[in-house]
């Protein structure tokens, strides 16, 4: 492949190394060029039908964001070029690819199947989105409801209040859901990924007074038509009943995914003992020497 200008000649030279002194090589000569097939906006497409060969789209942005492009069919696969006359892809995915794009760019988008026939074509729809940031932003004790479909994503942002460990958690999922930690909301990749059982997930970190980072949710197990329902829980490690020996003890309420923390300060040299009685559930206990220890 080669950008040429409009009225620019070039000249090829083919050869045939593989010939014998006997026999020669047939093919067919032909040129191609990229074709746009129209332009796209934020939103599912039309359906797109591919039949062997490539399709070309353009897309502009309405805002500086990352947008994400996903095909419906995961044989479709995607290239991003930032100009049509770029000979190769400033990034590739397979039927998945984020990019950040700048407001009034226009990027192009290089649609192909490896399983696409004139014969046995492949119809898909492009599907593109842009980051949006829940309202209002996360905070220590609060409760958040969502809801999450197929493919789809929630955002959050949190701001620490202080120097401490933090702790985004769910409850109640009705599918697998799965978080991811941003430095930044124009990052396309992410910097940690939180633990996710089968349905609820839990991420710890420390942060830094003023830290701001920003959260994505998604639901990979959401069936079509359905969606994934949790409720998000923000806390971090404040000491909640400072333990004494004797007494009547401590009375633990502890939901699932939930941390609660107390201190102890021994009296004396000698060997102290923890305990639950009465308990209806496994409680598992760990001993930190300081509240900003990781474990």
């Amino acid at each position: 492949a080669v950008s040429l200008d409009a009225g620019k000649t070039v000249y090829l030279k083919l050869t045939a190394p593989d010939a014998g002194t006997a026999s020669s090589v047939t093919a067919k000569l032909k040129v191609s060029r990229r074709e746009l097939e129209g332009a796209l906006p934020v939103g599912i497409s039309p359906e797109i039908t591919l039949t062997g060969k490539e399709k070309w789209y353009s897309f502009t942005a309405d805002e500086t964001n990352c947008y994400t492009f996903r095909t419906s069919d995961e044989s479709v696969r995607i290239e991003y070029y930032e100009s049509l006359m770029s000979p190769d892809a400033a990034d590739s995915g397979n039927s998945r690819l984020e990019g950040y794009i700048r407001n009034g760019r226009t990027v192009y988008l290089r649609l192909f199947s490896d399983s696409a026939t004139a014969e046995v074509p492949v119809k898909t729809t492009l599907k593109i989105t842009k980051r949006v940031l829940q309202e209002p932003a996360l905070a220590v004790g609060g409760a958040t409801g969502i809801e999450l479909q197929k493919d789809g994503e929630l955002w959050y942002t949190f701001t620490a209040d202080e120097n401490n460990y933090y702790t985004f958690y769910s409850t109640g999922a009705t599918g697998k859901v799965e978080i991811y930690r941003y430095d930044d909301l124009k990052d396309t990749h992410y910097r940690e990924k939180g633990n996710s059982s089968r349905s609820d997930f839990k991420y710890e970190v420390y942060l830094t007074k003023d830290q701001t980072i920003y959260l994505k949710l998604n639901a990979p197990g959401a069936a079509d038509e359905e969606s994934v329902e949790a409720t998000m829980k923000v806390a971090k490690r404040e000491v909640k009943a400072e333990l004494a020996v004797g007494g009547e003890g401590v009375s633990l309420s502890l939901g699932a995914n939930e941390d609660q923390w107390y201190s102890f300060t021994a009296d004396e040299v000698n060997l102290y003992t923890f305990y639950t009685t009465e308990a209806t559930g496994n409680v598992k206990a760990e001993f930190y020497s300081d509240l900003t220890d990781f474990w």
